[in-house]
């Protein structure tokens, strides 16, 4: 029964069930796995403990959102101060390669754009955009940060020095 699957899997019930689950539960975790299409129609694939080519930030976010061009222009200047190189993954809800084209504009190195994340967004637990998840290099996720504010340069680069 129930009561008995929660007494024995305590941490799965508390972190992971639906009713409870959220992107706080996920410090400390590995990445899950996902694929997602680019706007040039390749596939990025990620798998579950595969780690990274380096330490990388997972942005969750819209194109067409009220901040989205500020967000990425703070996003690049704090990565441009970090001491050590750290790439960003642009993960766009929206599946219209026009509109996340416009809001990138043009991408630079250590940058990889997904478009489609909606469903990889709600599985991270991110019900807030834009979403930053600051992704060591072995593939756990160390922290986050949702929302957009004055001090998102800051806060990024603070957690980011930390990975």
């Amino acid at each position: 029964n129930e009561a008995m699957l929660r007494d024995r899997y305590a941490d799965q019930f508390d972190t992971l069930r639906d009713s409870n689950f959220a992107i706080s539960n996920l410090r400390g975790r590995d990445m899950m796995q996902f694929a997602l299409l680019t706007p040039t129609a390749e596939r990025y694939t990620y798998h579950r403990g595969d780690g990274f080519r380096t330490s990388t930030l997972l942005v969750l976010l819209d194109p067409a959102g009220e901040f989205t061009p500020s967000l990425i222009s703070t996003v690049r200047d704090a990565v441009d101060l970090l001491p050590a190189n750290v790439d960003v993954i642009w993960a766009f809800t929206s599946n219209s390669a026009d509109d996340i084209d416009a809001a990138i504009e043009r991408p630079r190195p250590g940058e990889h754009i997904l478009m489609g994340a909606r469903t990889l967004a709600r599985d991270c637990g991110a019900t807030l955009l834009p979403t930053i998840m600051f992704l060591r290099r072995d593939g756990v996720i160390a922290d986050f940060h949702q929302g957009y504010g004055n001090s998102l340069k800051d806060v990024v680069i603070d957690k980011a020095i930390g990975l």
